[in-house]
């Protein structure tokens, strides 16, 4: 999906899928492109080499980046990146003939600064629905056979 272009940025938004997030790019030439994503959402541009630069220019209020994640999709591994998570920026040295695609992950801060926790089930939260519905299907049984005796 994403091989088509050379560098190509993703938003994940922990806690607000349909928050707007905006971000700034210069390409190689200097080229200079104002964007948003929302949670899901990418933005890509053809394989110039050269340095890219990806600042995340408005997170908005009750928000904080937790990370930017990069990965090369291909190629022969000649083009790196600087993540700088405090100025919210990445810079992408795309080599000719590859590809990068980095994704910045935000994550929704609750009132007075603490985070909200994605889940403290985790793994465990399936598991308490299916045994939440086994123990309710167990009291309509034993209602029904007392009922018929």
């Amino acid at each position: 999906m994403y091989a088509q272009w050379g560098v190509a940025v993703s938003k994940i938004a922990i806690g607000g899928e349909d928050t707007d997030f905006g971000f700034k790019v210069v390409g190689p030439g200097g080229q200079v492109e104002d964007f948003v994503l929302k949670d899901g959402e990418w933005w890509g541009a053809p394989g110039i080499a050269g340095d890219w630069v990806f600042t995340e220019t408005a997170i908005p209020p009750g928000w904080v980046l937790r990370s930017i994640d990069c990965r090369s999709l291909d190629g022969d591994g000649e083009s790196s990146w600087e993540v700088d998570l405090a100025n919210a920026r990445v810079t992408v040295h795309l080599a000719l003939y590859e590809d990068v695609y980095c994704t910045f992950i935000n994550q929704r801060i609750a009132v007075g600064g603490v985070v909200t926790p994605v889940s403290r089930l985790g793994i465990l939260a399936p598991w308490l629905a299916v045994i939440g519905l086994v123990v309710c299907m167990t009291i309509v049984v034993v209602v029904v056979k007392k009922r018929r005796l």
